[in-house]
């Protein structure tokens, strides 16, 4: 049964990594095709918020994946970036859960004072 399970785990990584894969080559080539560089700059945020409410949580999603499996000091430099201004935004937009919720994932995963749970950062920050 464990073996079944492990099985079927690993072969949905696998599925996941090769999706992940075609949608960069999908996306690079077209960056690669695109002979429009038109850019629009907006005057207004209302725009930005909900997008944030959507991608938030993939981005951390995947801002902890990459941060768990990688060893590269530029990887990684770029993941907590990522996690800085995400939490950042989320903050600006008043998205107090969302902003708790990446500051206690960014603690888990580079635990930083493995004797401070995140239960008790979190009752500081009320």
């Amino acid at each position: 049964m464990q073996e079944a399970l492990s099985s079927s785990l690993r072969k949905k990584q696998d599925l996941f990594v090769l999706e992940s894969e075609k949608m960069l080559r999908v996306g690079q080539s077209r960056l690669k095709n695109s002979t429009e560089s038109v850019f629009h700059k907006v005057q207004s945020t209302e725009f930005v918020k909900p997008v944030l409410e959507i991608l938030w949580s993939p981005l951390l999603a995947s801002f902890a994946l990459v941060f768990s499996e990688q060893d590269e000091f530029r990887i990684i430099d770029i993941v907590l970036n990522g996690f800085k201004d995400l939490i950042f935004m989320t903050g600006i937009f008043g998205m107090p859960i969302q902003r708790n919720a990446l500051v206690l994932a960014l603690i888990n995963q580079s635990a930083v004072d493995s004797k401070v749970t995140a239960y008790q950062i979190h009752s500081r920050t009320q």
